[in-house]
């Protein structure tokens, strides 16, 4: 039996949101006109008589309401999210902005619709600009040492601005993140922000959200501009910051990993589970059964550049592994030599996993829709 301790709405873009737990995602039509009658305690009889009333449903009995609660709404409340908005896996949290909400409030108004796109589309052009015209400090950036030292509490810094972005958009309107949290995409540490509420808004609403820590990450780029040309002596320090700071900017705007820009890219087309259908569009190529009934011109675009994106990285992770495999080995052979080149093995070591888990999320994937589709 279904409990009563969940919340089923229709959105401002007439989109279906079940809430459980303090998660959202998306339904269709019948899940919502049976919870939300369920939620009011109409009898299954009137239930059914109201489901009739949609198109291909007029044959719809109590028999087949049973087996639409077992099959397709009992495992909602029983699963997590299939497409969450939060891939990290959560370790702790950092912060609870409801906490804090005066401490966010005077930053709100960077975000007035006007003025965000605005300053979002200059800091972006300012920053290519500035990386294209100081393009030989790449050449001296092997030389950093110390720099690369204080680039590590910048990341983290980094991190929390992006985060506090996030907040900032959401709280713009009237939607209150749960949390930013601490976990692992991945291997890899990374906060994260609780935004599962933000299927309340409009695309456009959504837009802003999910560019918001990209958009505070920008003024970051913006004051690391100012302060390379006042600062001379640290040139090479703020030169790094920057380069830190727009190469996460340029890896949240890719949309073929589930960060800013892959939610920005679901958003914007209205394609809910964007990855998901995708995968099950490659799945379909690889069985050479052709392409699947109703799926649209956008989402099989979206799974061969995906397919060539992920193909191209796959190569290049390949040919570091096996040009590097002769050196790995040799120094591994003694303490001293581990100790000399930690810093490399390490690195090696990370892509081998890296690869590992590209692969990993591939034929798991596969397995996961040639599952379903012996289910169905």
């Amino acid at each position: 039996m279904i409990n009563n301790n969940f919340q089923i709405t229709k959105n401002k873009e007439n989109q279906f949101i079940l809430e459980i737990n303090e998660k959202s995602f998306l339904v269709g039509e019948v899940v919502y006109m049976i919870l939300s009658r369920i939620k009011k305690s109409i009898s299954e009889d009137e239930i059914v008589d109201d489901i009739k009333g949609i198109k291909g449903y007029e044959n719809f009995t109590i028999l087949k309401l049973h087996q639409f609660l077992e099959n397709e709404i009992t495992p909602l409340f029983n699963s997590q999210l299939n497409d969450s908005k939060n891939p990290v896996k959560k370790i702790f949290t950092v912060i609870k902005p409801e906490k804090h909400l005066n401490y966010f409030s005077f930053l709100i108004k960077l975000f007035h619709l006007n003025f965000f796109w605005t300053a979002f589309i200059f800091q972006l052009v300012i920053s290519s600009l500035f990386i294209y015209k100081n393009l030989s400090f790449y050449n001296q950036m092997a030389e950093f040492k110390i720099e690369w030292f204080f680039s590590f509490f910048f990341l983290v810094f980094i991190m929390l601005i992006h985060e506090l972005g996030h907040v900032v958009a959401s709280l713009k309107f009237k939607i209150i993140p749960k949390e930013i949290g601490f976990g692992f995409y991945f291997i890899y540490p990374a906060l994260y922000t609780n935004l599962t509420q933000i299927w309340k808004l409009n695309k456009f609403e959504k837009v802003i959200v999910n560019l918001g820590g990209i958009y505070f990450q920008l003024f970051i780029n913006l004051i690391l501009i100012g302060l390379f040309y006042w600062l001379n002596d640290y040139k090479n320090l703020l030169f790094l910051f920057f380069t830190i700071n727009f190469g996460i900017i340029l890896f949240n705007l890719n949309p073929f990993f589930k960060f800013d820009g892959y939610w920005v890219f679901s958003d914007v087309l209205k394609i809910p589970n964007l990855r998901a259908k995708a995968n099950a569009y490659l799945v379909s190529l690889i069985k050479l059964n052709g392409s699947r009934k109703n799926e649209i011109v956008i989402v099989k675009v979206y799974a061969v550049l995906y397919f060539v994106f992920m193909l191209f990285i796959w190569c290049l992770i390949t040919k570091y592994i096996v040009l590097n495999f002769d050196i790995f080995f040799k120094r591994i052979k003694t303490f001293h030599s581990i100790k000399n080149n930690l810093d490399y093995l390490l690195g090696y070591v990370i892509t081998l996993i890296l690869a590992f888990r590209i692969v990993y999320g591939f034929v798991f994937s596969y397995y996961k829709i040639r599952k379903n589709d012996k289910r169905n």
